[in-house]
């Protein structure tokens, strides 16, 4: 399922059922959902109004890749790739999915890509699980820690300066909860 939540309380306004298995990645253009599937390693463009599938096309990782995390810049759609050995951040053409753009990516599991208005971030879910901004030919410029340590999602709040965060946050008891957290940050020029 794919949910539209109320950033407010997490409250859910509306949901319709994801095109294929394995969910890895959505972004919001303005107008259309864009959403990645490990299951068929692909790409898809959907109505928000009830998921009807607009467009798809193959991931560009091919055969072995792994589809992640998408983000729109408000001109083409960029996709991370976290399968090994070379993990990839791709710019693509969001006509007909064509890699106008690809860099090894900053981080070694590239899952949760958001873009905020000038820089990326991506999430890493292993390891010290940071977020971390980028420019868009793949140079670092911030580093932060993910506060549960092991982040898969990430999207920014431009008009309120929050990153928000999906996180695993192991709890003592053992058990694993995922997490959605809100974190004021200042974006280095």
């Amino acid at each position: 399922m794919i949910y539209e939540l109320n950033p407010a309380d997490g409250s859910v306004r509306s949901s319709f059922d994801a095109p294929a298995a394995g969910h890895r990645g959505l972004a919001w253009d303005g107008t259309s959902l864009w959403y990645s599937a490990h299951g068929t390693r692909s790409i898809y463009q959907l109505d928000p109004t009830d998921g009807s599938i607009l467009k798809q096309f193959a991931a560009p990782g091919g055969a072995t890749g792994q589809p992640r995390g998408l983000a729109w810049d408000g001109t083409s759609l960029w996709h991370a790739d976290a399968s090994s050995p070379v993990r990839k951040i791709f710019r693509l053409s969001p006509v007909n999915g064509a890699v106008l753009q690809e860099f090894t990516s900053p981080v070694t599991l590239p899952v949760g890509l958001d873009y905020d208005g000038s820089h990326l971030w991506v999430t890493q879910i292993s390891g010290n699980g940071s977020l971390v901004r980028f420019d868009t030919s793949g140079n670092v410029v911030q580093t932060h820690m993910s506060p549960g340590g092991m982040a898969s999602g990430v999207t920014w709040d431009a008009g309120n300066g929050y990153l928000w965060v999906a996180d695993y946050s192991p709890q003592t008891s053992g058990e694993t909860d995922v997490l959605i957290r809100r974190l004021r940050v200042v974006l280095n020029p």
